[in-house]
């Protein structure tokens, strides 16, 4: 059996069509993705490369041997650090719920709690193997999951949040809710900034999500130009003694500039949050499928509207710090 599979990193044009679904054209496009791009490791190379759904190259894995020579480099110690923090992080949760009440409106609280540090177990995992191996054929699984879990957990407490409008909770419950809401908002907020385009690039890959791909890419710019109202509007309303709010509206500033300084050059902000990897794997499959991107000039406007806002923010966020 282990003799009939296809080496997809060393398989001609002729041999790669032994693959079900794999035609000339196709054949061409995995050569050519190999000479451009880099190695197919998995089946999201394999739909990057096809235009094949991740689905649709799952079902083609069996038939095809991965192995290469070729060893991808990664850091140790950093995949270790980061997942050793995340873990010590996840576990102080736990025990912290571990003390809590268990009754009612408590108990809402601590299950939805608990659903994020799910969430954020499943992604501790898959960050895990990602930096140590790369992108294994079913990390979109794992990212999935952890997406679900964290927004399951999120919800309840939205819920529990509109329900003080028709229920009376004792004050301190009320006050650890609304800052909870607040630091779980900045979290979503930042892992959209952050990790959302290599999201969408893994769920919108396929020849029949490029025009989904597309939105994603309208929606992360626009996303850009409101991202600072958040910090803002906490800045105005709310005093945090923990000065976290401050903390995150630098951060946000100086994500907000990155990305506006993108689009002023009229480049989505999305292609530019990117890795290297993906941003190779994105043109690969963006424009091997017909398609252009040239100057933006609704690029570029969306862009000075974004640095004006990091400016506004960072200097009413410093103005907070140093002002007494």
């Amino acid at each position: 059996m282990a003799s009939s599979l296809i080496s997809i990193n060393e398989a001609t044009i002729g041999e790669l069509q032994q693959l079900e679904g794999i035609g000339p054209k196709r054949s061409i496009y995995i050569v050519d993705f190999r000479n451009r791009v880099g190695l197919i490791r998995n089946t999201f190379d394999l739909a990057t490369a096809t235009g094949l759904s991740i689905k649709a190259a799952e079902r083609l894995s069996p038939r095809i041997d991965w192995k290469t020579e070729a060893m991808q480099s990664f850091g140790l110690w950093p995949a270790g650090l980061v997942t050793l923090a995340s873990l010590w992080f996840v576990v102080c949760g736990f025990q912290q719920l571990a003390r809590e009440q268990f009754f009612a409106p408590y108990s809402y609280y601590n299950l939805s709690l608990a659903l994020i540090l799910l969430g954020g177990l499943a992604a501790t995992g898959d960050i895990a193997v990602t930096m140590i191996r790369g992108h294994s054929h079913k990390s979109i699984r794992v990212s999935m999951l952890s997406a679900c879990l964290f927004i399951a957990g999120f919800v309840i407490l939205i819920l529990l949040s509109i329900s003080t409008v028709l229920v009376t909770y004792p004050t301190d419950f009320q006050n650890t809710l609304g800052s909870t809401i607040q630091f779980i908002g900045y979290c979503g907020l930042m892992f959209w900034l952050i990790y959302g385009p290599a999201f969408c690039l893994r769920l919108f890959i396929e020849d029949g999500g490029l025009e989904k791909l597309d939105s994603s890419k309208f929606l992360y710019d626009i996303s850009l130009t409101l991202a600072p109202f958040l910090p803002l509007y906490n800045l105005q309303v709310h005093n945090d003694p923990n000065w976290t709010t401050e903390m995150f509206a630098f951060w946000c500033a100086f994500v907000v500039t990155l990305g506006g300084l993108d689009l002023v050059r009229g480049r989505s902000a999305f292609i530019g949050i990117l890795s290297e990897i993906d941003q190779s794997r994105f043109r690969f499959a963006y424009f091997t499928r017909g398609r252009r991107e040239g100057t933006n000039e609704t690029a570029r406007a969306l862009g000075w509207i974004c640095l004006g806002e990091a400016a506004i923010l960072l200097a009413i966020a410093a103005a907070r710090i140093t002002l007494p």
